[in-house]
Protein backbone atom coordinates (compact mmCIF):
# COMPACT_ATOMS: atom_id res chain seq x y z
CA UNK A 1 0.00 0.00 0.00
CA UNK A 2 1.70 3.21 -1.18
CA UNK A 3 0.77 5.84 1.38
CA UNK A 4 2.89 8.23 3.51
CA UNK A 5 1.50 6.81 6.79
CA UNK A 6 2.40 3.28 5.68
CA UNK A 7 5.93 4.14 4.62
CA UNK A 8 8.44 1.79 6.20
CA UNK A 9 5.80 -0.71 7.37
CA UNK A 10 5.91 -4.29 6.22
CA UNK A 11 2.84 -6.08 4.88
CA UNK A 12 2.60 -8.09 8.09
CA UNK A 13 2.59 -4.87 10.14
CA UNK A 14 -0.23 -3.47 8.00
CA UNK A 15 -2.19 -6.73 8.36
CA UNK A 16 -1.70 -6.51 12.14
CA UNK A 17 -3.14 -2.99 12.16
CA UNK A 18 -6.16 -4.16 10.15
CA UNK A 19 -6.66 -7.16 12.45
CA UNK A 20 -6.55 -4.87 15.50
CA UNK A 21 -9.10 -2.54 13.91
CA UNK A 22 -11.38 -5.51 13.13
CA UNK A 23 -11.28 -6.51 16.80
CA UNK A 24 -12.29 -2.97 17.75
CA UNK A 25 -15.20 -2.58 15.33
CA UNK A 26 -16.50 -6.16 15.52
CA UNK A 27 -15.14 -9.43 14.18
CA UNK A 28 -18.39 -10.20 12.35
CA UNK A 29 -17.20 -7.74 9.68
CA UNK A 30 -15.19 -9.29 6.87
CA UNK A 31 -11.44 -8.69 6.69
CA UNK A 32 -11.84 -7.12 3.27
CA UNK A 33 -14.41 -4.58 4.47
CA UNK A 34 -12.25 -3.78 7.50
CA UNK A 35 -9.24 -3.28 5.23
CA UNK A 36 -11.33 -0.94 3.07
CA UNK A 37 -12.38 1.04 6.16
CA UNK A 38 -8.73 1.17 7.25
CA UNK A 39 -7.74 2.47 3.81
CA UNK A 40 -10.50 5.08 3.82
CA UNK A 41 -9.07 6.44 7.07
CA UNK A 42 -5.84 7.11 5.18
CA UNK A 43 -7.68 9.18 2.61
CA UNK A 44 -7.86 6.51 -0.10
CA UNK A 45 -11.01 6.69 -2.25
CA UNK A 46 -12.26 3.17 -1.51
CA UNK A 47 -15.79 4.04 -2.67
CA UNK A 48 -14.44 4.34 -6.19
CA UNK A 49 -12.66 1.00 -5.84
CA UNK A 50 -15.80 -0.74 -4.51
CA UNK A 51 -18.34 0.92 -6.82
CA UNK A 52 -18.91 -2.38 -8.64
CA UNK A 53 -19.30 -4.31 -5.39
CA UNK A 54 -22.46 -2.92 -3.72
CA UNK A 55 -22.50 -5.58 -0.98
CA UNK A 56 -18.95 -4.73 0.09
CA UNK A 57 -19.73 -1.03 -0.14
CA UNK A 58 -22.80 -1.42 2.08
CA UNK A 59 -20.75 -3.27 4.69
CA UNK A 60 -18.14 -0.52 4.58
CA UNK A 61 -20.84 2.09 5.20
CA UNK A 62 -22.24 0.07 8.10
CA UNK A 63 -18.80 0.00 9.72
CA UNK A 64 -18.75 3.77 9.51
CA UNK A 65 -22.01 3.80 11.47
CA UNK A 66 -21.11 1.16 14.03
CA UNK A 67 -17.67 2.48 14.86
CA UNK A 68 -19.39 5.48 16.42
CA UNK A 69 -21.15 3.27 18.96
CA UNK A 70 -18.10 1.21 19.89
CA UNK A 71 -18.06 1.58 23.70
CA UNK A 72 -14.90 2.48 25.53
CA UNK A 73 -14.43 1.33 29.10
CA UNK A 74 -13.40 4.63 30.63
CA UNK A 75 -14.34 6.64 33.67
CA UNK A 76 -16.78 9.53 33.58
CA UNK A 77 -15.37 12.91 32.76
CA UNK A 78 -17.21 16.10 33.56
CA UNK A 79 -17.12 18.66 30.83
CA UNK A 80 -18.47 22.18 30.55
CA UNK A 81 -22.20 22.48 30.27
CA UNK A 82 -23.20 23.33 26.73
CA UNK A 83 -25.70 26.08 26.12
CA UNK A 84 -28.84 25.16 24.25
CA UNK A 85 -29.66 27.04 21.08
CA UNK A 86 -33.41 26.50 21.52
CA UNK A 87 -35.34 29.54 22.65
CA UNK A 88 -39.07 29.51 23.44
CA UNK A 89 -41.03 32.64 22.76
CA UNK A 90 -42.75 34.04 25.87
CA UNK A 91 -46.00 34.40 23.94
CA UNK A 92 -45.97 30.67 23.16
CA UNK A 93 -45.35 29.87 26.82
CA UNK A 94 -48.31 32.01 27.88
CA UNK A 95 -50.64 30.88 25.08
CA UNK A 96 -50.18 27.14 25.63
CA UNK A 97 -49.34 27.02 29.32
CA UNK A 98 -45.84 25.66 28.72
CA UNK A 99 -43.55 25.08 31.65
CA UNK A 100 -41.11 27.98 31.88
CA UNK A 101 -38.26 25.55 32.56
CA UNK A 102 -39.02 23.35 29.53
CA UNK A 103 -35.81 24.26 27.71
CA UNK A 104 -33.74 23.72 30.87
CA UNK A 105 -35.31 20.28 31.33
CA UNK A 106 -34.60 19.36 27.72
CA UNK A 107 -30.95 20.34 28.07
CA UNK A 108 -30.66 18.38 31.32
CA UNK A 109 -32.23 15.23 29.82
CA UNK A 110 -29.98 15.45 26.75
CA UNK A 111 -26.97 15.00 29.06
CA UNK A 112 -28.43 11.71 30.34
CA UNK A 113 -28.83 10.14 26.89
CA UNK A 114 -25.14 9.10 26.50
CA UNK A 115 -25.47 6.87 29.59
CA UNK A 116 -28.41 5.00 28.02
CA UNK A 117 -26.65 4.84 24.67
CA UNK A 118 -23.39 3.42 26.02
CA UNK A 119 -25.03 0.96 28.45
CA UNK A 120 -27.32 -0.46 25.75
CA UNK A 121 -24.66 -0.80 23.07
CA UNK A 122 -22.12 -2.10 25.54
CA UNK A 123 -24.52 -4.97 26.29
CA UNK A 124 -24.86 -5.62 22.56
CA UNK A 125 -21.11 -5.97 22.13
CA UNK A 126 -20.87 -8.22 25.21
CA UNK A 127 -23.57 -10.49 23.74
CA UNK A 128 -21.95 -10.61 20.29
CA UNK A 129 -18.48 -11.31 21.69
CA UNK A 130 -19.67 -14.01 24.11
CA UNK A 131 -21.99 -15.91 21.77
CA UNK A 132 -19.61 -15.65 18.82
CA UNK A 133 -16.87 -17.15 21.00
CA UNK A 134 -19.13 -20.14 21.69
CA UNK A 135 -20.93 -20.66 18.36
CA UNK A 136 -18.89 -18.75 15.78
CA UNK A 137 -20.09 -16.03 13.41
CA UNK A 138 -23.45 -17.76 12.81
CA UNK A 139 -24.35 -17.63 16.50
CA UNK A 140 -27.62 -15.77 15.81
CA UNK A 141 -29.03 -18.93 14.23
CA UNK A 142 -27.41 -21.33 16.71
CA UNK A 143 -27.83 -19.69 20.13
CA UNK A 144 -31.11 -19.61 22.06
CA UNK A 145 -32.58 -16.34 20.83
CA UNK A 146 -36.32 -16.94 20.83
CA UNK A 147 -38.71 -17.00 17.88
CA UNK A 148 -40.44 -13.75 18.91
CA UNK A 149 -37.15 -11.84 18.95
CA UNK A 150 -36.06 -13.27 15.59
CA UNK A 151 -39.46 -12.41 14.08
CA UNK A 152 -39.28 -8.83 15.41
CA UNK A 153 -35.79 -8.39 14.01
CA UNK A 154 -36.79 -9.76 10.60
CA UNK A 155 -39.80 -7.44 10.52
CA UNK A 156 -37.68 -4.38 11.36
CA UNK A 157 -35.15 -5.27 8.67
CA UNK A 158 -37.96 -5.74 6.18
CA UNK A 159 -39.47 -2.36 7.13
CA UNK A 160 -36.15 -0.61 6.64
CA UNK A 161 -35.96 -2.16 3.19
CA UNK A 162 -39.30 -0.53 2.38
CA UNK A 163 -38.55 2.83 4.03
CA UNK A 164 -35.28 3.47 2.26
CA UNK A 165 -35.31 7.13 3.29
CA UNK A 166 -34.68 6.09 6.89
CA UNK A 167 -31.12 5.57 8.10
CA UNK A 168 -30.19 1.92 8.41
CA UNK A 169 -28.88 0.34 11.59
CA UNK A 170 -25.81 -1.88 11.80
CA UNK A 171 -25.77 -4.93 9.58
CA UNK A 172 -25.76 -7.43 12.45
CA UNK A 173 -29.12 -8.63 13.76
CA UNK A 174 -28.23 -7.59 17.32
CA UNK A 175 -28.64 -3.93 16.31
CA UNK A 176 -32.28 -4.58 15.41
CA UNK A 177 -33.21 -5.83 18.89
CA UNK A 178 -35.03 -3.82 21.52
CA UNK A 179 -33.28 -3.02 24.77
CA UNK A 180 -35.50 -5.49 26.66
CA UNK A 181 -34.61 -8.21 24.14
CA UNK A 182 -30.99 -8.04 25.29
CA UNK A 183 -32.00 -9.18 28.76
CA UNK A 184 -33.97 -12.10 27.31
CA UNK A 185 -31.01 -13.21 25.20
CA UNK A 186 -28.69 -13.07 28.20
CA UNK A 187 -31.24 -14.97 30.30
CA UNK A 188 -31.64 -17.74 27.68
CA UNK A 189 -27.88 -18.24 27.41
CA UNK A 190 -26.84 -17.35 30.94
CA UNK A 191 -24.39 -20.23 31.40
CA UNK A 192 -22.17 -18.39 28.91
CA UNK A 193 -22.48 -15.06 30.74
CA UNK A 194 -22.14 -16.21 34.33
CA UNK A 195 -18.41 -15.44 34.37
CA UNK A 196 -19.16 -11.86 33.30
CA UNK A 197 -22.08 -10.76 35.49
CA UNK A 198 -22.25 -11.28 39.28
CA UNK A 199 -25.63 -13.00 38.87
CA UNK A 200 -28.59 -13.19 36.52
CA UNK A 201 -30.64 -11.14 38.96
CA UNK A 202 -27.94 -8.44 39.00
CA UNK A 203 -28.03 -7.78 35.26
CA UNK A 204 -31.80 -8.28 34.94
CA UNK A 205 -32.50 -5.67 37.60
CA UNK A 206 -30.30 -3.12 35.86
CA UNK A 207 -31.82 -3.77 32.46
CA UNK A 208 -35.36 -3.52 33.89
CA UNK A 209 -34.63 -0.29 35.79
CA UNK A 210 -32.86 1.36 32.87
CA UNK A 211 -35.62 0.34 30.46
CA UNK A 212 -38.22 2.04 32.68
CA UNK A 213 -36.18 5.24 32.83
CA UNK A 214 -35.47 5.01 29.11
CA UNK A 215 -39.19 4.85 28.37
CA UNK A 216 -39.83 7.96 30.47
CA UNK A 217 -37.31 9.99 28.45
CA UNK A 218 -38.57 8.44 25.18
CA UNK A 219 -41.96 9.98 25.96
CA UNK A 220 -40.28 13.34 26.59
CA UNK A 221 -40.73 13.41 30.34
CA UNK A 222 -38.02 14.43 32.83
CA UNK A 223 -36.34 11.96 35.16
CA UNK A 224 -36.06 12.63 38.89
CA UNK A 225 -32.55 13.20 40.22
CA UNK A 226 -32.40 9.84 42.03
CA UNK A 227 -33.08 7.97 38.77
CA UNK A 228 -30.42 9.95 36.95
CA UNK A 229 -27.89 9.04 39.63
CA UNK A 230 -28.95 5.38 39.48
CA UNK A 231 -28.37 5.23 35.71
CA UNK A 232 -24.90 6.71 36.12
CA UNK A 233 -24.14 4.24 38.90
CA UNK A 234 -25.34 1.27 36.80
CA UNK A 235 -23.05 2.20 33.92
CA UNK A 236 -20.17 2.65 36.35
CA UNK A 237 -20.88 -0.77 37.91
CA UNK A 238 -21.01 -2.46 34.50
CA UNK A 239 -17.67 -0.94 33.53
CA UNK A 240 -16.14 -2.08 36.80
CA UNK A 241 -17.14 -5.74 36.39
CA UNK A 242 -15.87 -5.75 32.80
CA UNK A 243 -12.45 -4.73 34.06
CA UNK A 244 -12.31 -7.96 36.02
CA UNK A 245 -10.58 -10.84 34.15
CA UNK A 246 -12.91 -13.54 32.84
CA UNK A 247 -12.42 -17.09 34.15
Amino acid sequence: MNHPQMKGLSKSAIYDKIAKMRTQIGTWHSRRATAAYFASGLGIDVHKILQNNPQQLEELQSIGTQVNVQPKIVGDKKGKKGKTKVVLNDRLIDAYGLATNLVTQAEKMSRIYPYFYIFENLLRFIIVSTLEEKYGKKWWNLATIGKNIRDQVNQRKKSEGIDRWAGKRGTHNIFYTNFGNLGLIINSNYTLFQNIFPSLGWIKQRIDDIEKSRNIIAHNNPLPKKEIERIKMYLHDLQEILREPRN
